[in-house]
């Protein structure tokens, strides 16, 4: 340890029988005054200033010219007072805030580097049981919008609200690395209530046994399916003919936008042998915005009725893709 000044910031010591005092007091005090809360104007400018503000801050870059800064080099720690240019210690761990790119920088012990890829992008948040919680919430004007982290036990929970009022689950990931979505809107439905004559108009095939229906999207007694968010949805179909058609009767499928059939079928169904119980499988995608409604619709394709099976049979399915 020198006798001389501090060791880690080279502030000047008083001695005991040192004349003038204040003359050392005071270039130590010149010295935190650059070194306490330091910011410094550029990190970037080469070329010293002809004249600077008193108590300027500069780091030098590469290559820097002047007759003091030439002198100091790449990575200095320059301040200006009183006319003159002093070269200030850096000490391992300093802080610096550079004001023309507002970034904080770190001295390493041999350069300055972002002081967030010197401490590390990892933040630890811990909790003392299962049962605990551990999040991040985000608020707008003080209320709780989004919620992200363990929230009850050890699967990351996302959670949001609209209102602020309540958050709800939107996303969770099991320890073992499961994804579950429990307000992705998705609906599975079957047709126990009996036959559907097909005819001459466009029926909506109605499935009254709704067996999943996550958001209460899907309407049993119509067939109807309400998208909930805009995005794109997926509409599959199982649909089985009844043994009572003639042979070679056909039906077309349809897939009903708001009401009104959107585009021409999706497939083409056919009876091929009388007493037989043909399965057609249907599936497509189509994009929808919050609020319009989406269903399947039947039509026969020559002069001869359809019968469409039901007991279980027939089924609808609508998924929310995203």
């Amino acid at each position: 340890m020198s006798n001389d000044a501090t060791p880690r910031l080279h502030l000047p010591y008083l001695t005991a029988s040192q004349a003038q005092k204040h003359l050392t007091l005071n270039e130590a005090l010149g010295l935190l005054d650059g070194l306490i809360a330091c910011a410094v104007q550029s990190r970037t400018l080469a070329v010293q200033p002809a004249a600077p503000a008193d108590g300027a801050l500069y780091i030098l870059p590469a290559g820097p010219t002047g007759d003091d800064w030439s002198v100091a080099g790449a990575g200095a720690l320059m301040r200006f007072e009183i006319g003159a240019w002093t070269e200030l210690a850096r000490a391992p761990g300093q802080l610096v805030y550079v004001r023309d790119e507002a970034a904080l920088l770190l001295f390493d012990g041999a350069d300055w580097v972002f002081a967030g890829e010197a401490l590390g992008a990892r933040a630890k948040l811990n909790k003392a049981a299962t049962a605990g919680t551990a999040s991040v919430l985000f608020q707008k004007g003080f209320s709780g919008r989004a919620e992200i982290g363990l929230v009850g036990d050890d699967a990351l929970t996302v959670k949001v609200s609209a209102d602020g009022a309540s958050l709800v689950e939107a996303l969770k990931v099991e320890p073992g690395g499961q994804v579950r979505l429990p307000k992705k809107p998705m609906a599975v439905a079957f047709r126990t209530a009996g036959a559907v004559t097909v005819g001459a108009a466009v029926v909506g095939l109605a499935c009254d046994n709704a067996v999943l229906d996550a958001g209460g999207d899907y309407d049993p007694t119509t067939g109807v399916f309400t998208c909930p968010a805009q995005g794109r949805y997926r509409v599959a179909a199982n649909i089985m003919l009844a043994a009572s058609n003639a042979a070679g009767v056909l039906m077309y499928v349809y897939l009903r936008k708001n009401g009104a059939v959107l585009g021409g079928p999706i497939m083409l169904a056919q009876q091929p042998v009388a007493g037989a119980l043909p399965n057609v499988p249907v599936e497509t995608a189509v994009a929808c915005v919050a609020g319009e409604t989406l269903q399947i619709g039947l039509l026969r394709a020559g002069a001869t009725d359809v019968v469409v099976f039901g007991d279980n049979y027939t089924r609808v399915t609508f998924e929310y893709l995203g």
